[in-house]
């Protein structure tokens, strides 16, 4: 081997491993870009999913494409021209650590992984740890480009919160992009959406209706407004999960729990579930 092609497959194996954000549009599904593109006209968002279809990985995605204004050719959602602040949150601070932060990071302490996930490993300036909570990160400042001329035109800022902090910790100042993985309660989400207000941000969530008919659940497919999304997707939309795969996965599942998991359908009472009518 010839040490050019050496150096060429080392920079594609470096590329592939510490950038990403630049490649994966390769691979999305058409209901993932459903969901990046609803950003454009839509402040406040609800991906509710089927489990194992991806989507924090598509949380992900989108989170960093805004963090660092680096947009697929194909992106037709809103574009930050300015660095932005955010907040990706989750359950606990573990839960937190081991899927938002592992996503947008890579693999909390492994000291070659940051920089796997989607945000490129050239475009973290810091991070910041989290105190008593093992490899975790508080606050991490990244890199933003102009998305018209593809210059660094400042510092985007991601914090790190888990809904265990209690509602109190959701307050302060405005936000411009705030992403929910997994159902917050109604006391933190509409705090997530006051902090968009102001700055005109986005409210993106993303979840398996795990806890039933919720009150935010309910307004999203029988009252929603102007502004607002609702983006629905199921197993037939995960070309990954094969016919041996799915049935695998809906043996280990209690029959109540069926249209939950494999169509993203709340449950609510005892069997009775909610029929949701297909998006528009």
């Amino acid at each position: 081997m010839s040490i050019e092609l050496a150096a060429l497959i080392a920079e594609k194996e470096y590329r592939l491993k510490y950038n990403k954000l630049s490649y994966w549009d390769q691979n999305v599904y058409q209901w993932q870009w459903d969901l990046a593109n609803s950003t454009d006209k839509s402040a406040q968002i609800l991906a509710m999913c089927a489990n194992q279809i991806g989507k924090t990985t598509t949380g992900a995605w989108i989170t960093a494409c805004h963090l660092t204004g680096k947009y697929p050719k194909d992106w037709k959602g809103c574009k930050y021209e300015k660095p932005i602040k955010a907040w990706g949150c989750g359950i606990s601070n573990e839960t937190t650590r081991d899927i938002l932060q592992a996503n947008l990071l890579g693999d909390p302490g492994n000291t070659d992984g940051q920089g796997t996930g989607f945000i490129p490993l050239t475009d973290i300036i810091s991070t910041t740890r989290k105190p008593q909570v093992p490899n975790a990160v508080q606050t991490v400042l990244v890199r933003h480009y102009s998305p018209t001329s593809g210059k660094e035109n400042g510092v985007s800022r991601l914090d790190f919160k888990a809904y265990e902090q209690g509602e109190p910790k959701f307050m302060g100042r405005p936000m411009d992009w705030i992403w929910l993985d997994e159902q917050p309660d109604s006391g933190i989400y509409t705090q997530c959406i006051t902090r968009t207000v102001a700055s005109k941000g986005r409210v993106m969530m993303t979840f398996t209706p795990e806890d039933g008919m919720t009150p935010t659940i309910h307004q999203f497919l029988h009252d929603i407004q102007p502004g607002q999304k609702l983006i629905q997707a199921t197993w037939d939309d995960a070309p990954h999960l094969d016919e041996e795969r799915k049935a695998q996965l809906l043996a280990q599942y209690p029959i109540n729990e069926a249209k939950m998991r494999t169509r993203g359908i709340p449950i609510f009472g005892s069997g009775l579930v909610f029929l949701v009518a297909e998006d528009e």
